[in-house]
């Protein structure tokens, strides 16, 4: 695969209802986002997400292709705790999490509302 492959300009933006748990806010996520892909049959690119304090409410984007095939993806999470802001720590907890996945496509991070650091892995499915 060349980079050029991966470039995307095109995004689909989900954002769970407020008022939930931070863990059903996930397990909502990965529903929605595999759900979608497999409707669309965009090729998935990346994604991003950020935890809205002002709200209490996580958005989720993918960046995506709709001119070459799509692919089923998986999106997976994982609670890596309250870190330190410190480089190699967050890197080992970010490698343990994604040993457990395979063919990963890309990868985001964020703090939720209870301080804690949470992995997204996006993943070929």
């Amino acid at each position: 695969m060349t980079i050029k492959n991966q470039v995307h300009s095109k995004f689909k933006v989900f954002i769970p209802e407020a008022g939930i748990t931070d863990k059903e806010v996930m397990r909502r996520l990965e529903s929605m986002v595999e759900g979608w892909a497999r409707a669309s049959k965009a090729a998935v690119k990346s994604v991003g997400i950020e935890y809205i304090d002002q709200k209490k409410q996580v958005v989720l984007s993918l960046g995506y292709r709709d001119d070459e095939p799509g692919y089923p993806v998986k999106l997976t999470s994982y609670q890596l705790g309250k870190l330190q802001l410190r480089p190699e720590e967050i890197e080992r907890a970010m490698e343990n999490a994604a040993g457990d996945v395979e063919n990963v496509i890309c990868h985001e991070f964020f703090v939720d509302g209870d301080g804690e650091f949470v992995m997204v892995l996006l993943s070929h499915g």
